[in-house]
């Protein structure tokens, strides 16, 4: 993985959302003007309320002399109460909108990305699972899914909460006036301090994570699909202190995240103690009458109640962003990967199939396995292939049914140069590997293989008879439907291959593999 190639550009997240997906992004921008608007309009009505309740309107009437009210005494109280609870309904129905619909938007864009990247992983031809470890492709699935729907989010977060805090600013400057510009200037550049300090540190946390994460996933499957032999040879101690130290470090990273994540808020409400003594003492040395000074307090608690927030939210945010941006350039290595679309299966009545030259070793290897095999095997005929133990058995079988290709050499169908890439042969060809693999599903699903073609019960119970099935069947519970476990597990070694051989026989194939 080229690390420069897929490097997360913050400024260039928008390609790599779809068109309907930006469309809702326009939307969510609009909805945070619109729900910013709301909240300046909220906080600025404190003042006149309470001018209103307390000082008869005398106060605000100074501000707000551009209404041409002759005395907001005459203003009906019991209107004004109605006038509110209608405007503060619709704020928090428009804020409960924004939120609602920004959880369906990022979890939408996570059920996307795990798809795709689940579908990209799928498309791979076999040589892509021998370079890849499965626990780093579990990893991908689960972090890159998860980490590029909380940037979006995050971002979409800062804009809104910025937006806002810029708003409530400027209301502060139009009723406190140049006294609050001293306060922002070191208010402010705290906050952002902290953010360059804490990046770093968050950004190496969220990589360390991404790692641990994929040791901790291979500790777990590796055991569990070892089961038998962690039993048999009693090494749960060894294999507990691998996953506790694994466990200890993703839980440790996790932990030092959220440690940081709470100091934004002493420090915000450091900040804000700040905030008031200095404006009412730089208030106070300009002569500002008691009464005023308590208004102003009052509007400053009420937008300070509104702001800590949502500083907090713009700090955890950024935080966000660095953390889950280690995950990011695996997320675009998959999202530039070729998929392999399968084709339809070719109808043609195969004949043959012929190796000329063929020779093969695997990408990881200089060892050649094969040197100029010439082979060529007819419809109806019957061969038996032998050899030790790893003189290349399986790796042949590979080759025959197109999930490897050959390193030099050709592979004809019916005299034909076959570059298959186990597309065309699929439906013709069953193998019955040396270990059969069962799903957690039921026999008839195992045999069947998923097929959404209308099932044939009349060959389904010839198959069942002719592979020596249908005693274990009758025998189970639920028959066809008897759940057979993880991989098999409540079945015998014998049922688990004739199983195989049903699945094989039940594809009708013209040409059948039998491995050991």
């Amino acid at each position: 993985m080229n690390n420069e190639t897929n490097k997360f550009n913050l400024f260039n997240f928008l390609s790599y959302l779809k068109n309907k997906e930006i469309y809702y992004l326009i939307l969510f921008i609009i909805l945070s003007i619109f729900n910013s608007f709301l909240e300046l309009i909220s906080i600025a009505s404190i003042i006149p309320i309470l001018d209103i309740f307390f000082n008869q309107g005398s106060f605000t009437q100074e501000y707000f002399s551009f209404l041409n009210i002759s005395s907001f005494t005459d203003i009906n109280l019991f209107t004004v109460i109605i006038i509110l609870i209608i405007f503060f309904v619709i704020k928090y129905a428009v804020s409960f909108l924004f939120q609602f619909l920004l959880i369906k938007f990022t979890s939408d864009i996570q059920f996307r990305i795990e798809n795709t990247i689940y579908k990209i992983i799928l498309s791979q031809n076999y040589n892509f699972f021998l370079e890849k470890n499965t626990s780093t492709l579990l990893r991908d699935i689960q972090n890159c899914s998860i980490a590029f729907p909380r940037i979006v989010n995050s971002i979409i977060t800062i804009f809104s909460e910025m937006l806002l805090i810029f708003l409530l600013s400027l209301l502060l400057i139009f009723y406190v006036g140049k006294e609050i510009a001293f306060v922002a200037i070191f208010f402010i550049p705290l906050i952002f301090l902290f953010l360059k300090l804490t990046k770093n540190f968050v950004t190496k946390i969220g990589t360390s994570l991404h790692n641990f994460s994929k040791s901790k996933i291979e500790s777990i499957k590796s055991s569990l699909d070892g089961i038998l032999e962690v039993k048999v040879f009693k090494i749960e101690p060894n294999i507990k202190s691998i996953f506790e130290k694994y466990s200890f470090n993703t839980i440790n990273s996790l932990m030092k995240v959220n440690q940081i994540q709470i100091l934004p808020r002493y420090i915000l409400e450091l900040s804000l103690i700040l905030m008031l003594i200095l404006t009412a003492y730089l208030m106070r040395l300009n002569d500002v009458s008691t009464e005023k000074i308590f208004t102003f307090i009052a509007l400053l608690m009420a937008t300070a109640f509104r702001v800590m927030p949502s500083m907090s939210k713009i700090i955890n945010s950024f935080q966000m962003i660095n953390f889950h941006s280690p995950a990011m350039p695996s997320l675009i290595s998959y999202l530039n990967f070729k998929t392999y679309k399968r084709r339809n299966s070719r109808s043609y009545n195969f004949q043959s199939i012929e190796f000329s030259n063929v020779e093969y070793k695997y990408p990881t290897s200089n060892n050649i396995i094969f040197k100029k095999i010439n082979f060529k095997l007819l419809k109806n005929s019957k061969i038996a292939i032998s050899g030790k133990s790893g003189s290349g058995k399986t790796t042949f079988i590979k080759l025959l049914v197109g999930l490897l290709q050959p390193t030099h050499g050709t592979i004809k169908i019916n005299n034909r140069i076959n570059n298959h890439n186990n597309d065309n042969l699929n439906i013709k060809i069953s193998y019955v590997p040396q270990s059969v693999y069962l799903f957690d599903d039921t026999i008839m699903n195992n045999i069947l293989m998923s097929s959404k073609k209308k099932i044939d019960y009349k060959k389904f119970d010839k198959i069942i008879k002719i592979t020596l099935l249908n005693d274990f069947i009758n025998s189970s519970k639920k028959n066809i439907k008897t759940f057979i476990g993880e991989n098999g597990s409540r079945v015998s070694g014998g049922q688990r291959q004739r199983i195989g051989i049903a699945r094989a026989l039940y594809n009708n194939p013209d040409l059948l593999i039998l491995d050991e």
